[in-house]
């Protein structure tokens, strides 16, 4: 996502400060938890939403 590569190139130019990355980092992490947890994750429909 192109917010996180602008996120990246300010804290490079020191307009990020330590506060905003730290939340910015747990973001990242909370996000690539749910992709792993999606990707071990899977859905069978029922008979009753399979004939809907």
């Amino acid at each position: 996502m192109r917010i996180w590569r602008l996120t990246e190139i300010g804290r490079e130019l020191g307009l990020v400060d330590d506060e905003r990355w730290a939340r910015f980092n747990e973001k990242l992490e909370n996000i690539e938890r749910e992709r792993q947890r999606l990707k071990s994750t899977w859905v069978t429909p029922s008979a009753e939403a399979a004939a809907k």
